[in-house]
């Protein structure tokens, strides 16, 4: 058996009055160093957070939206006209991508091709999205309104600040797919590829 009057016993470090501090090291008349000044200050420009359009049915902020407009259109089976519901959507993510049209020739004996710039090619554009039902409900209402925004067979006009800002007013869509996920009977993702499209006036001379 250890002797437990031979244990080492516990040492304890008791912190300073800062006084006794001070005048041991003799520091009373030091000098403090000044705080540094921040060299950014008043060079930052501040911003004023951009407020949400409105708050979606599940109480989050929604901040961009697309709202396909009605269009009128002949139906191409039966010869009769109709007209598309407008169908707002809050789920999204665009990609929208532009080229030039621009003709290259060739040129014997001189290397590299001559350039003609000829003009903007249309906006490739490509919709990544999810329409949302109650729980244990499926949007089969949106997705019948979305379907037929499709099947028109007229341009579309879009009201969305991010396609707008890009001077994209009016798209054609060429193709949609609706994908169904394991469990996700109350919800349909879906991806939209379309082109943007502007008015033409035409001259009768």
């Amino acid at each position: 058996m250890p002797d437990l009057n031979n244990i080492p016993q516990p040492i304890f470090i008791k912190s300073a009055p800062i006084a006794e501090i001070v005048r041991a090291f003799n520091i009373a008349g030091m000098p403090t160093m000044p705080p540094e000044q921040n060299q950014f200050q008043g060079k930052i420009q501040a911003f004023t957070p951009d407020k949400p359009l409105y708050m979606s049915p599940l109480g989050t902020p929604v901040m961009q939206d697309i709202t396909f407009g009605s269009v009128l259109y002949t139906d191409q089976n039966t010869g009769r006209q109709r007209t598309t519901k407008p169908l707002t959507l809050i789920n999204i993510l665009f990609s929208c991508s532009m080229t030039k049209n621009i003709v290259r020739t060739s040129i014997p004996g001189r290397n590299g091709t001559i350039k003609e710039f000829v003009g903007l090619d249309d906006w490739q554009i490509k919709i990544n999205g999810l329409i949302v039902g109650g729980n244990g409900h499926h949007p089969a209402d949106e997705i019948i309104a979305l379907k037929n925004q499709l099947i028109a067979n007229v341009p579309i006009p879009v009201i969305c600040a991010y396609l707008n800002n890009l001077d994209i007013n009016n798209i054609v869509i060429k193709d949609i797919t609706f994908e169904q996920e394991a469990g996700g009977y109350s919800s349909q993702p879906f991806t939209i590829n379309a082109l943007s499209d502007h008015d033409v006036l035409l001259q009768v001379l």
